[in-house]
């Protein structure tokens, strides 16, 4: 097992004492990883930095084929680009969890990097957020969490979303790099999103100053204006 804690990395074994270890090592990739409070998403991004030439190839298609640096230089530099829902300033902690979809028999697992509000309120009324357009310098110093709930949900077309299975499933230090890097390459470069979130206030501004323009369109009606199988993604041919 590792545990991080915010000043040192241990390994923990059956057999020997603890002692201080390295992150990113690939024979430790799927060791159970654990975290101390205390431990920021700042002290996580910056021992996946101090091996930067080993994820960059052990985990190249987590990041998408981009360098680390920029997302370091991001992390270290304040933003000038407004985060429209104000996310960095709302949250209490970064959490990274898992997500097991059960859709047509066919079973999806994956981790979910989000922030959790410090309280609830207008106009979102949510205890999650996504983060994959904030600045990384507003999460920095955010205290970053492992949640090892995990429930499998039944998400069938027009059958409400069901609890089929229910336990717990531990991380290891590769679901934890993994899922950091994962989230913040989800738009590329920080200047992507960036330009992305840009876009999205632009419509944004444009949508309220003249709302008759825009209108909202049931995703039933939308498939039909598309040609698209009422019960399908694909288009008809």
């Amino acid at each position: 097992m590792i545990i991080i804690t915010s000043d040192t990395i241990l390994l923990q074994s059956d057999y020997k004492d603890e002692k201080e270890s390295e992150l990113a090592s690939i024979c430790l990739l799927q060791e159970e990883v654990q975290l101390e409070k205390g431990v920021t998403f700042g002290r996580i991004m910056e021992l996946i930095y101090r091996d930067a030439d080993f994820i960059e190839k052990a985990f190249h298609i987590s990041l998408g084929g981009f360098k680390l640096q920029p997302f370091i230089d991001d992390m270290m530099c304040d933003s000038s680009i407004p985060d429209d829902s104000n996310n960095g300033d709302a949250l209490e902690a970064l959490v990274l969890s898992w997500v097991a979809d059960d859709f047509r028999n066919e079973l999806e697992i994956y981790t979910d990097l989000s922030g959790r509000a410090a309280e609830i309120k207008a106009p979102y009324y949510s205890e999650w957020y996504g983060v994959e357009f904030t600045p990384l310098s507003k999460l920095r110093d955010l205290p970053f969490e492992l949640d090892t709930s995990f429930v499998i949900r039944n998400i069938e077309k027009k059958i409400e979303e069901e609890k089929v299975f229910c336990s717990t499933l531990k991380f290891t230090v590769y679901d934890l790099i993994s899922g950091i890097l994962n989230e913040i390459t989800f738009c590329g470069y920080p200047e992507n999103r960036d330009a992305k979130l840009c876009d999205i206030l632009e419509r944004k501004e444009e949508f309220l100053k003249d709302p008759d323009k825009s209108k909202l369109i049931k995703l039933s009606d939308l498939k039909k204006e598309l040609g698209m199988d009422e019960d399908s993604d694909e288009k008809k041919d």
